[in-house]
């Protein structure tokens, strides 16, 4: 019969094997040499099944894959767990629970309380086989238990494999005082040696002195080795405690732990978010250079990811490179604007990966996705504000000809895309004449006012510049007939006024109100005095 071992690997000297009642019977109810052969041979069969279904790749074929393997660990499982827990067959049953919790786990999406929960009903069963009780116990309490007090060499391989997913588990959940509590006693150690520096994060060196045990080659297999779960483990323990330095403004320190994780192991799309993650730092570190230089990286690695593109304008924005600017949320538009497929999907290489498992609301706010119409209107607007950038805008609104929303997507109290886009038009229109007019190119200005009643027929503040220009230019009769239309129309059809509740953009509210200036006084005052004498005057 096995004997109860010693933490450090030797039998306890004071104990001696006898028989103790209904505990001996729990510790030898055998399964049946036949049973744990074929359980053992449909474990088997399933993870080589699994592996040779990676060639399909990343997709539907591989989610489905993935959901038959989760269903049929899951049945093989509760053929074990229903028996007893027993020696014997620890081993294999740890095994399966690890695999069908690999499966469980990249399906949930980094939810995962209840897979939680079958870890902690696998250790208590630990404990049962081994004559101690594990109820009443938190998760914590029971990992101490067993791997203070069940340290036979047959179990060392399996625990530790289910201790590196426990550690997924609570790392998923921002439990990082648990994780770190976990792997001082998987490492057998109570923290740092006192020669480490204490600038050293505990938890990455505890994760980077871990020696996973070596599996024997007789071992019942599974689907992703303990290696290349450590491996993802100390990515995202680094990954995720830089998004908490930074989210606390902790710049320095956050900045240290996300170039830690850049050298770590991951996937394109993680290694992207990194090196945007860097670059934010480096901006509110007063870096915009080095900020510009990891956003760029994050693109490179990544087309897709967005958010570097949207970051990088900010920052383009801030240091005053408008054409930089445009150039990003131009690209960012056409980005948002082609269709992708934003499904998560099962990788069957790594089942268990970073993306799963780092969860924070920094890296919910730095990766937001924007709206088409949101960076089309920032777009617009940069253009207004640049120098009329007239050829930009014009783009923007030939694009959005053909993808004006449907009424579905539509609030009910704003206005349609295509009237905010023509007086977008005319903003610019009406800016760049008054531009030209500060320079003295008063018949440039002109024909911009006309072009500007042109997009927006009778708009009274194109028509007000439009009138001063006429009357400075000495075009009295044409600015008299203008001001007499003026005063004798109705209010425009797409005035402000005429649409209560159903506002313009806050931006374009306030370019409005700049442009929505009256005559100046004395051109009034000699318009007036120009229609009594010439007898026009109504």
């Amino acid at each position: 019969m096995a004997q109860r071992l010693h933490p450090r690997g030797r039998a306890r000297p004071t104990e001696r094997s006898r028989p103790r009642g209904s505990k001996r019977a729990r510790r030898d109810a055998p399964s049946g040499a036949g049973c744990l052969r074929a359980w053992a041979e449909e474990n088997d069969g399933l993870v080589s099944g699994w592996r040779a279904s990676r060639s399909s790749g990343p997709g539907r074929a591989a989610q489905q894959a993935a959901r038959r393997c989760r269903l049929a660990f899951d049945s093989l499982l509760r053929k074990i767990q229903g028996l007893p827990a027993a020696l014997p067959s620890l081993s294999l049953e740890l095994t399966v629970l690890y695999n069908s919790l690999l499966f469980a786990v990249s399906e949930s999406d980094g939810l995962v309380e209840g897979e939680a929960e079958r870890i902690s009903h696998g250790l208590i069963r630990v404990l049962e086989a081994c004559g101690v009780s594990g109820q009443d116990l938190s998760t914590e309490e029971l990992w101490q238990k067993v791997l203070q007090d069940v340290t036979m060499e047959e179990l060392c391989v399996p625990l530790h494999r289910l201790g590196a997913l426990q550690g997924a588990v609570w790392l998923a959940a921002n439990c990082l005082g648990s994780v770190t509590g976990l792997f001082r006693l998987l490492s057998d150690t109570k923290g740092l040696e006192p020669s480490a520096p204490q600038e050293e994060n505990e938890l990455l060196a505890l994760l980077q002195s871990w020696s996973v045990p070596v599996e024997e080659d007789t071992s019942p297999l599974v689907v992703q080795s303990t290696k290349e779960l450590k491996e993802t483990l100390w990515t995202s323990a680094a990954f995720l405690q830089g998004l908490q330095g930074l989210e606390a403004g902790n710049l320095p320190a956050a900045l240290s732990l996300l170039q830690a994780a850049a050298t770590g192991f991951c996937s394109k799309r993680i290694l992207a978010q990194i090196y945007t993650c860097i670059g934010c730092c480096s901006q509110r570190m007063g870096k915009p250079q080095t900020a510009l230089q990891h956003l760029k990286r994050a693109v490179q690695v990544d087309s897709q990811c967005l958010s570097a593109l949207s970051h990088a304008a900010s920052l383009y924005h801030q240091l005053g490179e408008t054409d930089a600017e445009l150039e990003a949320l131009t690209l960012l538009y056409k980005a948002l604007e082609t269709p992708t497929q934003e499904a998560v999907y099962i990788d069957p290489c790594m089942l268990i990966r970073t993306e799963l498992l780092v969860h924070t609301p920094a890296l919910a706010s730095l990766f937001s996705r924007c709206h088409p119409s949101e960076v089309k209107y920032q777009l617009a607007q940069r253009c207004l504000q640049a120098g009329r950038c007239l050829h930009v805008l014009l783009r923007v609104q030939l694009v959005s000809a053909a993808s004006i929303q449907s009424s579905e997507e539509t609030p009910a109290d704003a206005l349609p895309e295509a009237k905010v886009l023509q007086k977008i038009r005319l903003l610019a229109l009406l800016g760049r004449g008054s531009q030209f007019q500060e320079l003295g190119r008063d018949k440039e200005a002109l024909m911009n006012f006309q072009h500007g009643l042109q997009v927006c027929p009778g708009d009274p503040a194109a028509t007000s510049h439009l009138l001063q220009v006429l009357w400075k230019l000495n075009r009295r009769q044409e600015a008299a007939a203008l001001w007499q239309k003026l005063h004798a129309g109705a209010a425009p059809a797409d005035s402000q006024q005429e649409a209560p509740g159903r506002p313009y953009p806050l931006y374009l509210a306030s370019c409005l109100q700049h442009v929505n200036v009256p005559c100046d006084e004395a051109v009034v005052k000699n318009m007036q005095d120009y229609l009594r004498t010439s007898g026009q005057d109504q």
